[in-house]
């Protein structure tokens, strides 16, 4: 995604709530890489500021707790 410039393009442009698929695969790849994490894409949620993201991550952690 860096050598064809389509990383910038991601981070630059909002897309559609499921995202942008190869972002989406990219990070997973990079997550399993990294930490060894068993995750793909579709355990990946976007959102487009931290506010949004900390509400659903209460909402999920809330969710499990009741």
């Amino acid at each position: 995604m860096l050598a064809d410039g389509s990383f910038l393009q991601c981070l630059a442009n909002y897309d559609g709530p499921t995202g942008r698929a190869r972002f989406c695969e990219a990070l997973a790849n990079l997550l399993r890489r990294e930490y060894g994490w068993d995750i793909g894409a579709e355990n990946i949620a976007l959102t487009n500021g931290s506010q949004t993201a900390i509400f659903m991550a209460c909402v999920v952690m809330g969710a499990r707790l009741s």
